[in-house]
């Protein structure tokens, strides 16, 4: 067969890729494995938006879902959108527009020539078969069609190659009580961190499907609570990560950058599916523990075409969450309607690159943002307009722009901000227009990112109180300034709460989830500044009953960063191997967490908490601390210990990934 436009994947951006591309004049041709069109929106049974931005081709596919729904009920009746009715309404659309789907069917093989994909060869139920097009749109998700092709990319964070939950999701009768008269039934989706997975592995795959299915079993009898379906496709978050012309980072989302080659807008919120933020990036970390933003501060940026484009590959464009965006900006950047604008942008593009002999470079930017513009593609969501279907960013989001003070009296009107209490000075912000871009957080990252500079800007505030001396020493402790250890130190001696007003068992228990106290931060916060002086404290850690596990593997990669930065001396090499030794024997065994958890707190509170049905989620952590203690070993010349060398064989591909991982550095560092 032969196309103009070859889509391989129809899922969330793909499907929509497809359609833009087929109206857009393109014979347009979809392969697609799964039995149906649009990915987790659809067959992944997570069936509404969370955040992110409206506009362009998504909104007319959500008017015709809207209109189709009440055949499967009423809106009041189903929680966000049908997913049938979403599956129905794509593939009407596409069809409406010339585009073919070759349904059941796979890409094994590509012809490559100078950067460009000439054929596919593919397996489907007709046999094998070759599709040749001018231009490809990777709608895979996990980047299969570029890997493919010869596309180099990354998966996973720095520290264990861990990649962010999957989820196993399903359908649940609910009795909307809202109307005491007249309550109603509701279909709702569930959805929560069944595990983890590794989405390039098939039979990793395959093992996490039965485990997130096999979690309902012994799930609620009753009429009401009862799973009515379970999705037939499993919810990944994240695989690997295309190497693009552009890499979206995470400083990108929170100043939130403009583009010159934008093609659509993000809107979100850094949604970390992961507690152990001890095991992610420094910034990261020091943004979510330190700064405590999880789900506060408005992630916006402007998504550039550059970021759509994998280098070396001339006619290859994404619509698909394997875009070229770092792991810690994916937290933010993967939801449905990013894929859903980034899928009409490559569509759009792809029909483009066809008059231009497949050259998606050639195709001029300023005619591509015009043909979007022209859809909505740009237009900023009003905040008074309620949502459909789910949350969206505010539209003011986008117009406060995110600045790094440079003059002294702009860095002292920063750091004055330190001391702020910071209740009262978000709500003095938002009556006085501002969105919650503008808090005592974002003050603590500003200072961060203008350096050395700030420095004698915060240094006056560790002598002040409490709150304003912590809020300096963690700021100090990103820059690595020794001035911060006694501050962290005494948090860590004194288990230092830091929720005076607000403690985390008042928030949502989704905020929970992501917020630690100040003494927990601390043991993170030391690797980045720490000496020798601490591992005296990290060994008493090992004396509470009630030790965090979390914390522990924190206090670990302390003592394995500071040993990395200078080699102790004798006396401190001791105290790093008590230190070490001291946590080591505290968890000697099995230690059972689920995936999502409150990280201050220790593992037989976190099970305590945890409600009947996310019991079947848990499993056994222990590599973490294993791996941790490879590290500390490796930095100190030491071997690992012996539990390093059982992680190559765990039947679970993310921990024989993470041993992958180290067991290199390791190797290196026994030979030196």
């Amino acid at each position: 067969m032969v196309a103009d436009v070859a889509v391989v994947g129809g899922g969330t951006g793909g499907a929509v890729a497809a359609i833009a591309s087929a109206r857009s004049g393109a014979r347009t041709l979809v392969i697609e494995a799964l039995p149906g069109l649009g990915g987790i929106g659809t067959l992944g049974g997570i069936h509404g938006y969370y955040f992110g931005v409206p506009g362009g081709l998504q909104d007319e596919i959500d008017r015709r879902v809207l209109e189709l729904q009440p055949l499967l009920g009423g809106r009041e009746q189903i929680a966000g959108f049908h997913p049938w009715a979403k599956l129905f309404v794509l593939d009407e659309m596409l069809h409406e527009a010339g585009g073919q789907v070759l349904g059941g069917t796979a890409v094994a093989a590509l012809q490559c020539d100078s950067g460009l994909i000439r054929s596919a060869l593919c397996a489907g139920p007709a046999g094998v078969g070759r599709i040749e097009a001018t231009v490809w749109i990777d709608g895979t998700a996990d980047g299969n069609l570029a890997h493919l092709a010869g596309a180099s990319s990354a998966k996973g964070r720095m520290a264990d190659g861990m990649l962010h939950t999957y989820t196993q999701s399903s359908g649940r009768c609910r009795l909307d009580q809202r109307d005491p008269v007249r309550p109603r039934a509701c279909i709702e989706m569930v959805n929560f961190d069944s595990g983890f997975v590794d989405p390039t592995d098939p039979l990793d795959l395959a093992r996490a499907r039965r485990v997130g299915v096999l979690q309902y079993r012994g799930a609620a009898r009753e009429a009401w609570g009862r799973p009515t379906y379970i999705a037939p496709a499993i919810g990944l978050r994240e695989g690997r990560q295309i190497t693009t012309d552009h890499c979206i980072g995470l400083e990108d989302l929170i100043e939130r950058r403009k583009s010159a080659d934008a093609i659509a807008l993000h809107g979100s919120h850094l949604d970390a599916h992961a507690n152990d933020l001890h095991n992610e990036d420094d910034r990261l970390m020091f943004w979510l523990w330190g700064c405590r933003q999880w789900g506060r501060h408005h992630t916006v940026v402007e998504i550039p075409f550059g970021a759509l484009l994998p280098t070396g590959l001339g006619n290859c464009v994404i619509a698909s969450r394997c875009l070229g965006v770092s792991h810690e900006a994916h937290f933010s950047l993967r939801m449905q309607r990013d894929m859903q604008r980034i899928g009409e942008a490559a569509g759009i593009a792809a029909a483009l690159a066809v008059g231009h002999g497949g050259r998606l470079r050639a195709v001029p930017i300023a005619q591509l943002q015009a043909r979007l513009a022209a859809g909505g593609a740009f237009q900023l969501p009003e905040d008074a307009v309620p949502a459909l279907f789910g949350a969206q960013s505010p539209g003011r989001a986008f117009q406060d722009e995110v600045s790094i003070p440079v003059s002294d009296a702009e860095l002292a009107e920063v750091a004055a901000d330190l001391a702020a209490e910071e209740a009262a000075y978000d709500a003095r912000l938002r009556d006085a227009g501002y969105d919650r871009g503008r808090h005592v957080g974002m003050a603590m990252w500003r200072l961060f990112r203008a350096g050395p500079p700030a420095v004698r800007h915060i240094l006056p505030y560790l002598e002040q109180g409490a709150v304003p001396s912590w809020r300096a020493a963690v700021v100090l402790a990103a820059l690595g300034r020794p001035e911060a250890i006694p501050r962290l130190r005494a948090a860590l001696r004194d288990r230092e709460d830091g929720f005076d007003g607000e403690p985390p068992d008042r928030r949502p228990e989704i905020q929970r989830w992501h917020l630690v106290h100040n003494w927990a931060a601390a043991a993170a916060l030391l690797r980045l500044c720490g000496d020798a002086s601490v591992f005296g404290d990290i060994a008493a850690l090992a004396g509470d009953a009630d030790l965090p596990f979390d914390v522990a593997v924190a206090a670990v990669r302390t003592v394995a960063r500071i040993c990395q930065r200078a080699r102790p001396d004798a006396a401190g090499r001791a105290a790093a191997l008590a230190a070490l030794s001291a946590i080591q024997a505290r968890f000697p065994g099995p230690v059972l967490l689920p995936p999502c958890r409150q990280a201050s707190q220790a593992p037989a509170a976190v099970i305590a908490a945890l409600p009947e049905a996310r019991r079947r989620t848990i499993e056994d952590h222990a590599w973490q601390l294993t791996i941790a203690l490879a590290e500390a070993h490796r930095a100190l010349g030491l071997e690992a210990p012996p539990e390093f060398v059982a992680l190559a064989v765990d039947p679970r591909a993310h921990v024989r990934r993470a041993w992958a991982c180290n067991a290199p550095r390791q190797a290196a560092a026994c030979r030196g």
